[in-house]
């Protein structure tokens, strides 16, 4: 069975750093077809379109910090004080195993899962609510 992806966007600009460009991307290469459904005018939303801010966003973009992420010793304690050293560390652990992307993806998805049922433990939340709470843009 094929996967399709269907990404619903208020501006798509095919050149930005954002994250549904990085799906986009990833995706083809794991055979996933993604469309994305999209306006075609930045208008409504701002009129000072900086390319070269944009450029910087995509420079900072995780996706692009893990591809060129280098594991040298020397390049890893670097990485760890110009960026957040627990997710640098789970990105050079995935790109030692070979996991890629969605390896680092798949662990911080189950630290923040194991956090999210911490957190209901402790204050006793109704998963309903708790879900509300932890998921706000869906």
């Amino acid at each position: 069975m094929r996967v399709r992806i269907v990404h619903v966007e208020d501006y798509f600009d095919p050149e930005a750093g954002y994250k549904v460009n990085e799906m986009v991307m990833v995706s083809k290469d794991h055979g996933i077809d993604s469309y994305v459904i999209t306006f075609n005018s930045m208008e409504p939303f701002h009129r000072n379109l900086s390319l070269e801010k944009d450029r910087e966003f995509e420079d900072k973009a995780y996706l692009y910090h893990f591809q060129n992420l280098k594991l040298s010793f020397e390049e890893f304690v670097k990485s760890l004080f110009s960026w957040d050293p627990g997710y640098i560390l789970v990105e050079c652990i995935a790109r030692v195993l070979g996991l890629g992307i969605y390896g680092v993806n798949t662990v911080c998805a189950f630290l923040f899962f194991l956090n999210l049922t911490q957190l209901i433990n402790a204050f006793e939340i109704k998963m309903r609510e708790a879900l509300l709470v932890a998921f706000p843009y869906t």
